[in-house]
């Protein structure tokens, strides 16, 4: 630990939180071997032990409570690298500042000194730990504003669930991938078309019509291939309808 800690020294508020969190454990942890070595009976020993409960609780219990709450916060919140730093930024505002002034109150706490002092102190340590709720919320609205700018590159909000459609398509309900199929088809069956010249021909209404103003054309009088005008004049109708209804 402590050569990881000179490779690399602290500089966020989750590690130097718990670093102090660790030295008030070793803290509390020699002041009870002590407390009971040199205490006469055991009842004395457990009236002793009353002033270890600020340093432990303080000290060592809350302040590795909000190590893990600033080391997950950001994993917590979600988002991309812009919105997880946005938030580091936030959390770690003024990290140093924090806990110097948490640990300086519960030395102070400890030593033997007036009550006032003890409850300027114990005040000031509270809302040292108090400022995290605050840095917290400010947390928040930095990931809010970064995704309503869309700067941050924030994660999907809404995965798809389902059954993966057929061929690569996305997942989605049944029908979905329904109509992406026959979506698929017909883009096909157009490309096929192209492909072989098809497209190129006119429709069959335009046909019809060329044959009948033709009169040299084959079914002469007024037919095409010994169809009367009415029948031309019903299948370029038809025809007209189908485009219609394709286009609605």
């Amino acid at each position: 630990m402590v050569t990881i800690a000179r490779t690399k020294p602290p500089r966020s508020f989750a590690t130097l939180s718990a670093a102090c969190a660790v030295v008030w454990a070793a803290f509390c942890a020699a002041a009870l071997g002590l407390v009971v070595l040199t205490a006469p009976t055991w009842p004395d020993a457990v009236e002793r032990l009353g002033l270890l409960a600020a340093p432990f609780a303080a000290g060592f219990a809350a302040q590795v409570l909000l190590a893990a709450l600033s080391y997950l916060a950001p994993v917590m919140l979600g988002g991309g690298p812009s919105v997880v730093r946005a938030v580091n930024e936030e959390i770690d505002r003024a990290a140093v500042a924090r806990v110097v002034t948490l640990n300086l109150c519960l030395v102070l706490f400890v030593l033997p000194v007036p009550s006032l002092v003890r409850v300027t102190t114990s005040m000031l340590g509270l809302a040292a730990m108090a400022s995290f709720l605050v840095l917290l919320a400010r947390a928040l609205l930095a990931r809010r504003r970064l995704g309503r700018r869309g700067d941050g590159d924030l994660l999907a909000t809404a995965i798809p669930t389902g059954p993966r459609c057929p061929r690569g398509g996305r997942r989605g309900s049944p029908r979905r991938c329904r109509r992406a199929g026959r979506a698929r088809r017909r883009r096909a069956r157009a490309a096929r078309r192209r492909r072989r010249g098809r497209d190129r021909r006119p429709p069959p209404a335009a046909r019809c019509a060329a044959r009948t103003r033709d009169p040299d054309a084959p079914g002469a009088g007024g037919t095409r291939h010994g169809r009367s005008r009415r029948a031309c004049r019903r299948s370029r109708s038809s025809a007209w309808r189908g485009r219609t209804r394709r286009r609605s």
